[in-house]
């Protein structure tokens, strides 16, 4: 399955062999566009797997990411994290023969202080899912999920914290040797 689209596209999903071109999951849309700052945005659910036998298990793709709106007067914080992150793949069991899931795309963070605050070291993510793993050492199983887009994030009047826009990692196929079968890695989100 391909990644879900938030700020920034998706990645795509790999194909059931590495030279097939009709096979791929295509990752969600970009949303950056579309947002002027007025606007938040969930982020995509992932693309489900499928299953290639009937026993085989689907390989779910992962949530969206949330959104988070604070705005107050001042903010201080030492430590944690705060983050509206795309889920990883949801593995129910590895397929032997289907397709991975793709991540969930992040979703937004808006967090502005009006007279300002100091938030070290927090941590603020807005990063993709990971796509889901395929594969039991069989060379001919469907490919990888895609990783989820990074999402929006508005952030004023704070120092000292540590923003992750990343997209997901792509799944990886389970056979030594093996290459991803063409699935990426989501794009980077965005700050507006």
């Amino acid at each position: 399955g391909g990644g879900g689209g938030s700020a920034r596209a998706g990645g795509r999903g790999g194909g059931a062999i590495s030279d097939d071109s009709r096979a791929f999951g295509e990752g969600g849309n970009g949303l950056a566009g579309l947002s002027s700052g007025a606007r938040l945005f969930f982020g995509g659910g992932g693309g489900g797997g499928h299953s290639a036998q009937d026993e085989d298990p689907p390989c779910d793709g992962g949530n969206g990411g949330g959104v988070i709106f604070v705005q107050a007067r001042e903010a201080h914080g030492d430590g944690g994290q705060v983050q509206a992150i795309g889920q990883d793949f949801k593995q129910a069991g590895l397929t032997t023969s289907g397709g991975g899931g793709g991540g969930g795309g992040g979703g937004s963070i808006w967090l502005i202080v009006g007279t300002g605050g100091d938030f070290h070291p927090v941590q603020i993510s807005v990063g993709g899912g990971k796509g889901g793993d395929t594969g039991l050492n069989v060379p001919s199983g469907a490919g990888p999920g895609g990783g989820g887009g990074g999402g929006f994030a508005r952030i004023g009047g704070l120092t000292g914290y540590n923003l992750y826009l990343g997209g997901g990692a792509p799944g990886i196929v389970d056979t030594p040797g093996e290459p991803s079968r063409g699935a990426t890695t989501g794009s980077s989100g965005t700050i507006f």
